[in-house]
């Protein structure tokens, strides 16, 4: 018999607003994660959509680019391998609306990594991108 992991269980009782911890970046362990949106696709793939605060961003000068990532979609399976412990139950949610729709025109895809891996993988797209 199978037992759910801690996340699906509190998948189920996710809501915006809630702050996590999560397994950080070396260097980034004060970050944090909040819930912006739980939805669940017309394929009923469950996704959680998310900001993530108090980064350090850099690129390959080592400037740095961004504290912040505002909006990024990750499948349940993903958070569950990237959360800690929930620090608060509720607060305020940051405004998404943009991103969010921008990546719902869009038909966006969900992370499946780990926040840690997506972080890496945005900073690597911003060190790495080629000039337009």
């Amino acid at each position: 018999m199978a037992f759910p992991t801690p996340w699906t269980l509190v998948a189920r009782s996710t809501f915006p607003g809630q702050v996590w911890e999560y397994k950080t970046r070396l260097h980034e362990e004060e970050s944090t994660l909040t819930i912006l949106k739980v939805w669940t696709t017309p394929d009923g793939l469950d996704a959680i959509h998310v900001a993530v605060n108090d980064l350090h961003i850099t690129d390959l000068t080592g400037r740095t680019r961004g504290q912040e990532i505002t909006h990024a979609p990750f499948t349940v399976e993903a958070l569950d391998r990237s959360v800690r412990e929930l620090l608060h139950e509720s607060g305020p949610v940051p405004d998404s609306s943009e991103e969010y729709a921008t990546w719902e025109a869009e038909e966006g895809g969900f992370f499946t990594g780990t926040v840690a891996q997506a972080i890496t993988e945005l900073e690597n797209a911003i060190r790495y991108a080629r000039p337009q």
